[in-house]
């Protein structure tokens, strides 16, 4: 877990616009590949994601698919009753994990 002195860099922060929104507000992207934080951050990663995932699962939804999947069993299952209002609430980015390379998105 000890950061190599070659490789070590500063963190670096870059904006991406949100074209969606009135105004186009700039969302902050702090860079944090290489940092000296590295090490210790992908071990707590390797640590807390499989508790995370294992307790969260059944109340994440992953994507379209996994969505379009689970309207599917909630109607089979019988849970859809004509009429019900169904309550979305958006919940953005509580734990995120984004990898770069050579100032890439990767994903």
């Amino acid at each position: 877990m000890m950061p190599k002195r070659e490789t070590v860099q500063l963190a670096y922060l870059y904006f991406i616009p949100k074209p969606h929104k009135a105004r186009t507000p700039l969302r902050p992207i702090l860079s944090s590949m290489n940092m000296p934080t590295t090490g210790i951050s992908k071990f707590l990663d390797k640590l807390i994601r499989p508790i995370f995932d294992k307790h969260a699962r059944s109340t994440t939804i992953i994507g379209g698919v996994d969505l379009i999947h689970r309207l599917e069993a909630y109607t089979t299952n019988g849970h859809h009753i004509p009429n019900k209002l169904i309550c979305v609430r958006l919940i953005l980015q509580i734990y995120i994990r984004c990898y770069h390379k050579k100032n890439h998105l990767i994903s």
